[in-house]
């Protein structure tokens, strides 16, 4: 085993065998040898240092944490030595031939009237800038969106502040010979400028006060924008990171899910949904991979937009999207059983028929819940209406929806309908007939149950309680106020809502109920909210 030695090359430490290192080390020094009488020496060796350290992190990876002798000589063979050129050009070498430079974006301090933007964008597609200037002119005078669009690119996009980055900016390649040229072209345009400048400082005085008081403002409208994104950013990776501890912690935890609407509400456990543990944790990996790999990429994004940290991870977007595929893979795997489980649906059907009953007027109401105490398990509830409770024994998945009918004949009718979904009709009608409610008839008093019971090992298929209630002709109706959030349908003459027939009375006549009190009232709130939807509509 060669022996190594540690050394640091632009603020990277790098392991490196020692014949590697006295090759690098001698390359370096024949380099350095051969800019000393150059003015910008410093930053030639700076940049040539970058882009070396650049290359040979390329070369490291989990497997190989040491650079070797072949390591350096591709090094020397991308870069060029110093005998290889002189002042105007370079010869290449084979290897140099077909080594590219990726093009990237970055602000052009050399051709800029503003923040260089678009000189910028002009060098990274090889156009004239005249161009890109008069499109964001456009812009800026007809859409009027051109200016803060500029302010944005000006902050996310870097200056090209290296020789090294400007030819990354223009897609040159990053060789010795390149990076050279471009320090002694900026030396050039620097003494350029200063001589213009000084020999027009009179003419020139007043434009320049303008120019540098513009430029200031705008530096400093950069500067308080880049931290109010960045301020930002710090938010946004902490609601991402708060997202992700969330995900993590559904994995070790149950999870409660709720279907709420006019006709159906219910409150139950997200594993009732599968018939297995393999499903059910294939499906909340598939979330967690789905919502928490972008989530994480993001986070990634924006520390190191925070940072300024430009050095990205290997193989991180290739691992992620990986997994992120492995999501839909299991969420295909989950949901493919699940739809097979709940294909079929039935029902179990009890009737009460020919209650006499003794009074004209029938009394609709709700049973009131009794207070929990320790023996009645878990409950949950809201606006004292049970959305899910479980015993040792058995479960409430949810309530049941109230239909109002008028009856064939002179007596009461009462029909309590229970469904259920499952993967075969036989299964969903056991289910169906697994279902307990009770309801008390006292007299003229009709009492429903406010939920449904059903055995604690059945899982949920979609079980559902439905009680038709048929009521005679010529009979008055009254529902109690506890009825409002269990009436799902009763037909009447005043199309009127089924929250808003509570506490009133009604007459079941030919067809439907007619209403009997307060119906200027529930007519003027009918009238108020179509006007409001229509308002809404409107706008």
């Amino acid at each position: 085993m060669k022996k190594t030695t540690t050394i640091h090359l632009a603020g990277i430490l790098f392991n490196i065998e020692e014949d590697a290192y006295e090759k690098l080390s001698q390359y370096l020094k024949s380099i350095e040898a051969y800019f000393a009488q150059n003015t910008g020496k410093n930053e030639i060796m700076e940049d040539i240092e970058s882009r070396i350290a650049e290359i040979l992190s390329e070369k490291l990876n989990a497997n190989k944490q040491v650079i070797i002798m072949s390591d350096v000589d591709e090094v020397i063979s991308i870069m060029g030595s110093a005998e290889h050129f002189n002042d105007s050009e370079q010869k290449q070498t084979n290897t140099n031939a077909y080594y590219t430079t990726t093009k990237r974006f970055y602000r052009n301090p050399d051709d800029k009237i503003i923040g260089g933007v678009c000189g910028g964008i002009a060098a990274y597609f090889d156009i004239d800038p005249l161009w890109i200037r008069l499109a964001w002119a456009v812009a800026f005078f007809i859409f009027g969106s051109g200016f803060l669009f500029y302010l944005l690119l000006w902050i996310i996009i870097p200056e090209a502040k290296t020789p090294s980055q400007k030819l990354e900016m223009r897609g040159e390649k990053i060789n010795i010979s390149n990076i050279s040229k471009g320090i002694s072209d900026d030396f050039k345009q620097f003494t350029q400028k200063t001589s213009r400048e000084f020999s027009n400082v009179s003419a020139n005085k007043f434009i320049a006060f303008f120019q540098n008081l513009f430029q200031y403002i705008l530096d400093f409208i950069y500067g308080v924008g880049k931290w109010f994104l960045k301020t930002i950013s710090i938010f946004l990776v902490l609601i991402f990171v708060f997202i992700i501890l969330v995900l993590l912690s559904s994995l070790f935890s149950e999870n409660y899910i709720s279907i709420n609407s006019r006709s159906y509400d219910f409150s139950s456990t997200l594993s009732d949904f599968f018939a297995n543990p393999f499903e059910y944790t294939a499906f909340k990996l598939s979330i967690l991979f789905l919502i928490g790999i972008p989530v994480i990429m993001l986070v990634s994004g924006l520390i190191k937009f925070i940072f300024n940290i430009k050095k990205s991870l290997k193989y991180l977007g290739i691992v992620a999207l990986i997994l992120w595929l492995a999501g839909w893979g299991l969420l295909i795997i989950s949901v493919i059983p699940l739809t097979e489980n709940f294909s079929e649906k039935t029902y179990s059907k009890s009737q009460i028929t020919q209650y006499v009953l003794p009074n004209r007027t029938i009394f609709i109401k709700m049973k009131e819940i009794e207070e929990d105490n320790e023996d009645d398990g878990f409950q949950i509830k809201v606006f004292n209406k049970i959305f899910y409770s479980e015993n040792n024994k058995e479960k409430n998945l949810g309530f049941p929806s109230v239909v109002i009918k008028k009856s064939k004949g002179d007596s009461l009718r009462i029909n309590v309908i229970n469904s259920a979904v499952a993967e075969s009709k036989k299964q969903a009608r056991q289910l169906a007939q697994n279902i307990k409610y009770d309801l008390d008839i006292k007299d003229s008093i009709i009492e429903l149950s406010p939920q449904y019971i059903i055995p604690k090992e059945d899982k949920f298929h979609f079980q559902k309680t439905k009680v038709v209630i048929e009521i005679p002709q010529n009979r008055y109706v009254y529902f109690s106020k506890n009825m409002k959030y269990y009436l799902d349908d009763a037909e009447n003459n005043i199309d009127a809502d089924e929250y808003d027939m509570v506490g009133k009375k009604w007459l079941m006549g030919i067809d439907h109920l007619q209403c009997m009190e307060q119906c200027d009232d529930i007519s003027n709130i009918k009238s108020h909210k179509k006007h409001k939807e229509w308002e809404e509509e409107e706008e």
